[in-house]
């Protein structure tokens, strides 16, 4: 019977807890969970076992390229429309300046705070990426960050690890890890 109250108790307390934490917008998430005042973002990219590349970027915004390069079919930019796509196994991650891109069945528009252009190159703010595919991270099938990790499932994103070191070094160390 005790076991039974105890159980009670916590499913009391514990509900209305997870309910208020999935009423804290998405943006308002990350943001509590990463640094946004770093000076610098290490990145490490890595395909399988091998290394592909190491960089360090100002701030958290990365060159899709820089990411992406070797680790998808295909990346594009088209500079009229100006509209950049990733695509991977039939589908596209879509950057478009446009809020009014209509998105096709086979492709994922990217929203557009997670991403800039600039200079003609597209930079997305790996702190959205860093949390969606965050390794140790579960989260409930209902939520919008399960959503878009199966959205992004094609984009081969094994897991990122991101170690935030801003007191101490003003830097923030992420290691995405793409399946072989």
């Amino acid at each position: 019977m005790r076991k039974i109250w105890i159980c009670f108790i916590f499913i009391l307390f514990a509900d209305p807890l997870r309910t208020y934490a999935e009423l804290i917008p998405f943006q308002e998430r990350i943001v509590s969970i990463y640094p946004t005042n770093n000076e610098a973002t290490e990145v490490i990219v890595r395909q399988g076992t091998k290394e592909a590349s190491t960089f360090t970027v100002k701030g958290n915004d990365v060159a899709v390229r820089d990411i992406f390069a070797s680790n998808v079919d295909k990346i594009t930019w088209d500079h009229q429309a100006k509209i950049a796509k990733i695509s991977n196994n039939g589908q596209e991650l879509v950057f478009a300046l446009s809020a009014s891109y209509p998105e096709q069945d086979n492709e994922v528009v990217v929203p557009s705070g997670w991403f800039k252009f600039e200079d003609g190159r597209v930079f997305i703010n790996l702190l959205y990426l860093s949390y969606i595919f965050d390794r140790y991270a579960e989260f409930n099938a209902d939520s919008e960050e399960f959503a878009w990790k199966n959205k992004l499932k094609f984009l081969d994103i094994e897991f990122i690890d991101t170690i935030n070191s801003t007191p101490k070094d003003r830097m923030v160390h992420s290691f995405i890890q793409f399946t072989e």
